[in-house]
């Protein structure tokens, strides 16, 4: 029997793909998305800043980091309303379910609407090959290069009973597997961002605090508003020098005492009679 074709073209970034599959000596199935240097710890992908990750609450965006395609991606969402609105019973479909947060709920619960939604659509067809497991996964709803991990590639270097073991099971469960599989590491991959983000954003803040706690120095030259304001008020103008007083009495010329009865003249200082009243401006202290 001749092999199966794929049903569509293994491009040179598809190739890469399978090729780092085969090639794998840690953990299989990585997420085709991540870097072939991404690290991994106890069999579990740590967060770098070159990861691409979907907004937490774009669904489209999440669907698609799962593995499936436009057209899947569209039922999953379909149901997913559905399912917010009530109109599903709860006989036929899943239950809408709250984990610990928001973003590991939302992530399960649109996985799981896809995951329902095959299972009605699709039994356990059999596939007799690899490129017959990564045409099936492709027809139920994942991308090209998810499917490619869907199948047992025969380059695999792989242990006694699993080929066996393989072939004992459908495509849809393999499909199933990776995208429960990406929807418990994308949560992760969230938690792992933000707790790298926390000393940059730390950081950011103790910088502008530090920026607007410094004192705003006068400039070299520069007066202050007291001065100028001391400076503009008519009063420390005033010429209080003793030309300006009143003439010394004996000074005055000889006049007749009667008219200096009927005349009665001030003995005082001019300026210091007058009550002046400057802007208050001139004498606001600041």
């Amino acid at each position: 029997m001749s092999p199966t074709k794929l049903v569509f073209e293994l491009t040179p970034q598809l190739q890469s793909i399978l090729q780092r599959e085969i090639e794998a000596t840690g953990p299989r199935r990585l997420h085709p998305w991540l870097s072939s240097d991404t690290k991994i710890v106890n069999g579990r992908e740590i967060y770098d800043s070159s990861m691409d990750l979907p907004d937490l609450d774009d669904q489209k965006a999440i669907l698609a980091w799962l593995g499936l395609n436009e057209e899947a991606t569209e039922r999953a969402l379909q149901d997913y309303r559905d399912h917010l609105a009530g109109n599903v019973p709860l006989e036929f479909g899943p239950v809408l379910v709250q984990l610990d947060t928001p973003e590991e709920t939302l992530v399960y619960n649109l996985s799981e609407m896809f995951i329902s939604g095959i299972a009605k659509e699709w039994g356990f067809d059999e596939a007799e090959d690899y490129e017959g497991y990564v045409n099936s996964a492709v027809e139920i709803g994942s991308k090209p290069e998810f499917a490619l991990l869907c199948g047992l590639h025969p380059d695999l270097k792989v242990e006694d009973g699993e080929a066996e073991y393989w072939y004992r099971h459908p495509p849809r469960n393999y499909v199933e597997e990776l995208v429960q599989s990406y929807a418990i590491l994308l949560p992760r991959l969230w938690k792992q961002r933000a707790n790298a983000r926390q000393p940059e954003e730390a950081e950011k803040v103790s910088d502008q605090e530090t920026e607007t706690s410094k004192p705003d120095l006068p400039q070299e030259g520069a007066k202050s508003e007291h001065e100028d304001a001391k400076s503009d008020s008519p009063i420390e103008h005033e010429d209080k020098s003793p030309e300006q007083s009143t003439e010394p009495e004996n000074t005055k010329p000889d006049r007749p005492a009667e008219q200096e009865d009927s005349v009665s003249k001030p003995s005082v200082n001019l300026v210091s009679a007058v009550t002046y009243n400057p802007p208050s401006s001139a004498l606001a202290v600041n």
